[in-house]
């Protein structure tokens, strides 16, 4: 990895650099035993950890030797050799400080187990970075005769290099520092000012800093593409971790944990901000960094010794148990490798129709592996390549991507499954029903075409809200004899449904069928798992169709099938998916399904307002506002949710909404596993809740401990505290239907606001419900939702399914006359702010980027089926599916797969290079030779487990005949025959 910053000052930065560990304090050591057969590091004359590098240092006769404090000092300054920088200035900048750090696995390896070569091998990687990098961004300026700014390459400068061991927190890290003077040589001989520009013109990158930081990655890649390859000559095997970044195979992974404090400071800040990225880390960095303390290197020794011996291993044996991985690869888990890969392909098509082959190998082995296997990665992806060969995994045009045979079969199953022909589909509406219902004319056409037709399934596109057509079907079908089931996809939106869309009954007889005929209202789980009985005279009402996965809608088209009757699908067409969907309702109408448009009205206009983006603002604006239950805090992330929480209720303190007293309480939230994760014990914890029913009644049992070798664990039974011990890959466990919750303590204050996550029973406390605390005791809670009040004492509310209500994920919104929803520009969508708006009146967006917000606005964000995936790597269709019949669909399809298979036998360089190619030109016409070189790297390491180098890249490029290039002053460009015929085509 390459970061990068600039030296403040010349006389500070030599002294800082060169003392940071006081090298001649810490001297190196070599891996010794003693007669006890413990392992210590010996003390040995001191190896230099510093040289010079770069043509002006072999000018000045520096280069490979020893850097001194007294001369980094000079040449930081600007002189070098008794010569100083023409036109120095006296706020002289003294140059960058571009700091390489070898993978983790590499610092254990050469410190811990005292593998020297590795500090070898990363002296010489960090050399080959610099050299490249003195070539291409090294520049002065001169002033033209018109008096403007001239760049002019030189390919000359100079590096002090330093190296370090320890990170801020004393782990083992190797890196180097290699402080590049602002310094070069003109074409005169003389020494320059390196050239800086801010404003860039004409597409090609000037000055020097400004190159570094452009092409910040294609240099840390080129480190760590030659230190892969210098580690792979010493007997050690390299994989790829993503991001252009690699570590060598066969170092444990709880001693990478265990060595690696300072990073997991920066992962728990950039956690605390609530965002995940290199900005953040950037800030997290800044955040948790501390001053070096010095340790002797006896004091060193013992640390890490003693790390290495807590995760039950010996140091010296780490370096052999690296160097056999080769071996250990000729004798794979097959049986368990695949399962396992089966798991985690499975865990992540519930969510994406594109699966990464690099989180498909991280879940494989972190997540998916049964009974204590440790899978290693490489096992893992020599048998993830098999499954590509073989068609299982298919590859997409995106980097790495793959979707599943057995999710484009689902998708074809889904397209199959409304074939046939059902009877007695057509129910007549008599026209006066239509007018004593005050159905509008252009409307009474759509709902007489829904009932009369004589096909079974029909998707209605619905624009705006869906509560207009589903209140007319309702009434029209009670009115005409029809049962209508009414299937909502969350408790919460059946739970609204119920009082937004009601049975109205304009005719006698309509009005006595309502006295014997109960409402039906449904979740779309709810109704799959009850025995409901069906009838022809059903019409299954299906609202939110678009959040629906394909599986859903197979099993509900199966049951309706099973007892023929009408189903109706209400697709929202300007609201966002499920998590699951995919898209799955586009190709489920293009099976035998008929389909219709409805544009529902929007009940009033909504005022939205941008603002920057406040916790504490938003949590004053809260605290301020005068109608809370009315109002609603809405989080685009759970992180940013917990903050707002906190922020909210200390503001609440402050203004004494909240009590200062509070009595904390023990909960259970209630957690969710996937299929793929319930078989599997490593996704149960200790003090977690399993219950089951038996007889109507709960039986608990509360995790004590967990065996991964067996796959099974041990809990104790709340009701008689008996031991039990569960397997949950049985028949036995799969039956009992287990709900799993967490436990989680709540500080309750007179003025909380709590909501309710599920049922409990002891403390008549109803699902998805709302109160507020309007007392608070030693023993009790007074209790206050939709105007009725009940106290319930503490002991009784114990285990209880609840939770703070001041803030709602982006998925829990409700009607509310005002929303303040918090978010990172990139979250908000135009589908997320037209569910808002369908509820809300004031909308008030607190954001990190205002001004970037309004153009997310308007992008409509789409999770493709795998189907169009794999259509999309052939061009064969633009974002949508067309409206091909199914036939046509299949055969292009099946096309695309052949061409999609053809391609996976190609040389890795030759893909590497392919790939590179084409990811570049979808964005630019023209691209640098460092941006193929970057990506075909990165190619390398993250989806073919290898390594290749710069030349290897060159050599492939002057090999193809598709390709042209030439030359600038900031490096070679290259463009494609492709981009040339259509560059010539729109001229």
């Amino acid at each position: 990895m390459l970061s990068i910053s600039p030296l403040k000052s010349a006389s500070g930065a030599a002294k800082y650099y060169l003392s940071e560990e006081n090298p001649k304090d810490l001297p190196d050591v070599s891996l010794e035993k003693d007669a006890g057969d413990n392992y210590y590091l010996k003390e040995k004359d001191q190896e230099e950890n510093t040289f010079w590098h770069g043509k002006l240092a072999i000018e000045a006769g520096l280069a490979g030797k020893p850097v001194e404090q007294a001369t980094l000092e000079s040449v930081l300054s600007g002189n070098l050799g008794g010569e100083t920088i023409k036109g120095k200035r006296n706020n002289h900048k003294s140059g960058f400080d571009l700091t390489f750090s070898a993978p983790k696995t590499v610092s254990v390896l050469a410190l811990v187990s005292g593998d020297n070569r590795l500090i070898e091998a990363h002296n010489n990687a960090v050399k080959f970075a610099l050299t490249e990098l003195e070539k291409d961004v090294a520049q002065f300026t001169t002033i033209n005769k018109e008096g403007a700014r001239e760049f002019h390459n030189t390919d000359s400068m100079i590096f002090a290099v330093v190296r370090h061991k320890t990170s801020r927190e004393n782990d083992p890290q190797v890196h180097s520092h290699a402080l590049a003077a602002n310094m070069t040589r003109d074409q005169e001989g003389k020494l320059r000012t390196l050239a800086s520009s801010l404003k860039q013109k004409g597409g090609v990158i000037n000055g020097t800093g400004e190159r570094i930081y452009n092409f910040q990655k294609y240099y840390g890649i080129l480190y760590q593409s030659q230190l892969a390859k210098e580690a792979e000559t010493l007997g050690y095997s390299t994989r790829g971790v993503g991001n252009g970044q690699f570590e060598i195979s066969g170092v444990p992974q709880p001693i990478l944990d265990a060595s690696s404090t300072r990073k997991q400071q920066i992962d728990q800040r950039t956690l605390d901000l609530g965002f995940d990225s290199r900005a953040a880390k950037d800030v997290a960095n800044l955040d948790t960094r501390k001053s070096k303390t010095y340790q002797s290197s006896d004091s060193l020794n013992k640390q890490w010794q003693s790390t290495v011996k807590e995760q039950g291993y010996e140091p010296a044996q780490l370096v052999t148990m690296a160097q056999q991985v080769k071996e250990a690869q000729n004798t794979p888990l097959l049986g368990e490798t695949k399962a396992a890969i089966s798991r985690a392909i499975d865990h992540l098509g519930q969510y994406s129709t594109a699966l990464h082959l690099e989180k498909i190998i991280e879940l494989t082995a972190s997540e998916f592996t049964k009974g204590g296997v440790q899978l290693n990665a490489i096992d893992i992806k020599k048998v993830a390549d098999e499954m590509i060969k073989q068609g299982d995994l298919i590859g997409l045009s995106q980097k790495g991507q793959y979707t599943t045979k057995g999710l484009i079969d689902n998708e074809q199953a889904l397209i199959d499954s409304t074939q046939g022909r059902a009877h007695h589909m057509r129910t007549h509406v008599e026209s006066s029903t239509l007018n004593k219902l005050a159905i509008p004319e252009n409307q009474q056409r759509i709902l007489t075409d829904l009932y009369h037709s004589t096909k079974q399934f029909h998707v209605v596109h619905v624009h705006g809200s869906s509560q207009d057509i589903a209140q007319q079907l309702l009434n029209v079908g009670n009115h005409s004899g029809k049962r209508v089931q009414l299937v909502s996809q969350s408790v919460k939106a059946k739970t609204e449904g119920m009082e937004s869309v009601q049975r109205k009954s304009q005719t006698l007889s309509a009005w006595v069928g309502q006295l014997f005929s109960p409402e039906q209202r449904h979740t779309t789980h709810s109704l799959l798992q009850s025995d409901t009985p069906l009838t022809n005279k059903d019409v299954l009402l299906i609202d939110d169709a678009n959040k629906m996965s394909a599986n859903e809608l197979l099993a509900l088209t199966d049951k309706a099938k099973q007892s023929s009757s009408k189903v109706v699908m209400l697709n929202r067409v300007s609201s966002r998916q499920g998590f699951k969907a995919n898209n799955a309702i586009s190709l489920y109408q293009k099976g035998n399904v008929e389909s219709h448009s409805w544009v529902g009205k929007r009940a009033s206009h909504t005022n939205v307002k941008l603002h920057d983006n406040d916790t504490d603002r938003i949590a004053r604006v809260y605290a301020d506002l005068p109608d809370k239950a009315n109002t609603q805090v809405i989080a685009t992330s759970s992180v940013e949710q917990r903050r707002l929480t906190e922020a909210i209720r200390g503001q609440l303190k402050n203004t004494g909404a909240l009590a200062r007293h509070e009595t904390t309480l023990f909960t259970q939230t209630p957690h969710h596993l996937s299929k793929a994760q319930q078989p599997l014990v490593q996704h149960y914890k200790p003090g977690m809740t399993l219950t089951h029913w038996e007889k109507n009644k709960p039986q608990s049992f509360v995790i004590a401990s967990i065996d991964k070798e067996s796959n099974t664990m041990t809990a104790l039974s709340k009701r008689d505290g008996q031991s039990h011990t569960f397997d949950p890959s049985s028949r036995t466990f799969k039956r009992m239907k287990m709900q799993i919750s967490k436990p989680q303590s709540l500080n309750i204050a007179q003025g909380e606001r709590l909501r309710s996550l599920g049922k409990h029973f002891p403390a008549g406390l109803d699902v998805n419900q709302s109160y507020l605390v309007t007392k608070a005791s030693k023993e009790s809670l007074t209790l206050e939702s939709q105007g009725q009040t009940q106290r319930v004492n503490l002991e009784s509310l114990k285990d209880a399914p609840l939770q703070y209500d001041y803030v709602h994920g982006a998925h829990h919104i409700e009607q509310k006359a005002h929303t303040l929803l918090s978010g990172k520009a990139f979250t908000l969508s135009k589908p997320l702010i037209n569910d808002l708006t369908e509820k809300t009146e004031r909308l008030d967006i607190f954001t990190d980027k205002p001004d970037k917000a309004q153009s997310a606005l308007e992008k409509e964000q789409v999770s493709p089926s795998a189907i169009e995936r794999v259509l999309q790597t052939q061009n064969v269709n633009d974002r949508y599916l067309n409206d091909a019949t199914q036939d046509w669909l299949k055969h292009d399809v099946s096309q695309a797969l052949s061409a999609l298979a053809k391609a996976q036998n190609a040389p890795l360089i030759e893909k590497a290079v392919s790939f590179a190619l084409n990811h570049l030109s979808e964005r630019e016409a023209a691209f640098s030779q460092k941006a193929l070189v970057v990506e075909a790297v990165r190619y390398a390491f993250e989806e073919a487990g290898g390594s290749m180098t710069k030349e290897q890249v060159e050599t492939e490029l002057t090999k193809r005949s598709d390709t042209l290039s030439a030359e600038y002053s900031d490096g070679t460009r290259w463009t494609t025959h492709a981009a040339l015929e259509t560059e010539k085509r729109i001229l």
